[in-house]
């Protein structure tokens, strides 16, 4: 098993060592484009060296103490084994998996087949290991100290701090091992669900359309794809002047209404950027995307409807390109027109020509409405979204295996850390506690503003939202990232999950967090009595 979860880990390391010599690379040839990169993205820099520091510690400390590392991590797999929860988890997973396509509603198309099995089999996978890992962790250290046995092992040359780190250590081995065979069967079967097939048999206009969802689910799904946002016009001037019209007319009499105001105001002037009015038209401007290529972009969207009562006509998308003349001014050309029909709060992707994103990587195009009674709105956050092929399903997808793992990971780090405390109920309930904290946390920090309070206490009102947003904030910092880090939906939707996000998780879970873990639980351990001595 331990071969296993090293050779699983090959990858990692290789594709960690090829992005670090093109980072060198980049830094010689091109000097400044090299600090610019890292002045925009210093955090990801900031998570890759911390893997690397902290992985080379790991690894020197695991060396140092292999021999009883090792002893107490093996005791811990065989130990997890004879409980028979491995089994039954396991033939769980491989009786619901194949069966998810048609147990769950799905749109009758390939593609939402194979999310859905991409999505539900991953997130079954997290769910039973994290379940493993917790129940494991908790009750192997929590039993060992109600039934004595932790006296023998105090008795042997073996630190506390290599006991705990020691069972780490295994149930990382042991669901490491199974996730990646678990990833691999949703591996295979998607990919077999994709596979080139002659449709023999069928009418025409069926094998055409069999046809063309096959080539969705390979250039939408089963790929990598950057995601690029439209660019925001600064607003800060319009609702500046606006706001000092209104002193000046006294509409605004405390400190307290003007902050609240202009927030309302940003907010109001960015919605009118993405909506577009009824018989009128709104443009976007996206940046960051890859020009001179023949990778297929996206343009996906979500629209609503400003007045859900009226029906919304098929709307034209006109894609444009701007060109310098001879004299140095610059004239707009049209290179692309679509008519759509939008569903209203459903997602739907349009299939662009990479020859519409110019030599700078600027896509501009814009949405006439032609309804009479109702305009679309488009939420700048991730409402719409251009996406551009970069990279392959396999790296990604494996990338995001690393990611889930770093969860069960963390998990396994808080049940070992609270095991070494509390009994076992009481362990295993804080462990899940933190891990609803860790994946409602955002959504509820999100929505915290949203809170109404008593008309007439304005100040108290603002005071009363500020306070508790900045306390869930807070509390966000310190929890686990499980929300944060959640990679099931973006490579369900083909987009990139990138080694940055990749090493930011690894970073925050693994060795922040879970560093953290492992040492408050072997200064608690260390520090807790284990007998008592009567006279």
């Amino acid at each position: 098993m331990l071969v296993l979860f090293a050779i699983c880990l090959v990858p990692l390391l290789v594709m960690g060592l090829l992005h670090i010599f093109s980072w060198i690379a980049g830094a010689f040839s091109d000097t400044d484009t090299f600090m610019m990169l890292l002045r925009e993205d210093y955090w990801t820099v900031l998570a890759g060296a911390l893997c690397i520091v902290g992985g080379m510690v790991l690894l020197l400390y695991i060396i140092k103490g292999w021999g009883n590392l090792w002893a107490v991590a093996r005791k811990m797999i065989l130990e997890a084994l004879n409980r028979k929860v491995v089994l039954i988890l396991l033939l769980f997973f491989v009786i619901l998996m194949p069966s998810l396509s048609f147990i769950l509603k799905t749109e009758g198309s390939l593609k939402s087949q194979v999310q859905i099995v991409l999505t539900y089999s991953l997130a079954l996978a997290m769910v039973l290991l994290s379940v493993l890992a917790i129940f494991v962790c908790t009750a192997s250290v929590c039993s060992e100290i109600a039934r004595k046995q932790v006296h023998i092992t105090d008795t042997k040359p073996l630190q506390r701090s290599q006991f705990l780190m020691g069972k780490l250590m295994g149930v990382t081995i042991l669901c490491g091992v199974l996730l990646f065979l678990m990833s691999g069967a949703v591996y295979g079967i998607v990919n077999y669900m994709a596979r080139d097939r002659a449709f023999s048999g069928v009418p025409s206009w069926e094998r055409r359309e069999k046809e063309i969802d096959l080539r969705r689910v390979r250039n939408e799904v089963l790929v990598a794809r950057h995601t690029a946002r439209p660019l925001q016009l600064d607003v800060s001037e319009n609702v500046e002047r606006t706001l000092k019209a209104r002193r000046e007319r006294g509409e605004i009499t405390t400190d307290a209404e003007e902050a609240q105001l202009r927030e309302e105001l940003k907010a109001r002037a960015r919605r009118r950027q993405t909506t577009a009015p009824a018989r009128g038209r709104t443009r976007f401007t996206f940046s960051g995307l890859e020009p001179g290529t023949e990778n297929p972009a996206f343009l996906r969207v979500l629209p609503h409807l400003t007045n859900p009562d009226a029906d919304l006509e098929p709307g034209v998308w006109r894609f444009v390109q701007g060109r310098r003349t001879e004299d140095g001014d610059l004239r707009w050309e049209e290179v692309g027109v679509f008519r759509q029909q939008l569903t209203p709060g459903s997602f739907q992707e349009i299939s662009i020509d990479p020859r519409m994103i110019d030599r700078n990587g600027l896509l501009h195009f814009s949405y006439e409405n032609p309804s009479p009674r109702t305009g679309v709105y488009f939420n700048p956050e991730g409402g719409i979204e251009v996406m551009q092929k970069v990279g392959g399903f396999a790296t990604n997808y494996y990338r995001s295996v690393l990611v889930v793992l770093a969860h069960i990971v963390l998990l396994a780090a808080m049940s070992i850390m609270l095991g070494a405390v509390f009994s076992f109920p009481v362990a295993s309930f804080c462990v899940a506690s933190m891990l609803i904290i860790g994946l409602l946390g955002p959504w509820v920090a999100e929505h915290a503003l949203a809170i109404t309070h008593p008309e007439g206490l304005p100040v108290l009102s603002l005071f009363f939202r500020q306070g508790m947003y900045s306390v869930l904030r807070a509390i966000l910092t310190v929890a686990p990232q499980f929300a944060r880090f959640s990679p099931i939906e973006l490579v369900a939707n083909g987009r990139l999950v990138g080694l940055g996000y990749t090493a930011r998780a690894l970073a925050v879970m693994c060795f922040l967090q879970g560093g953290l873990a492992m040492l408050l639980a072997s200064y608690l351990y260390r520090r807790r009595e284990l007998a008592k001595i009567i006279a």
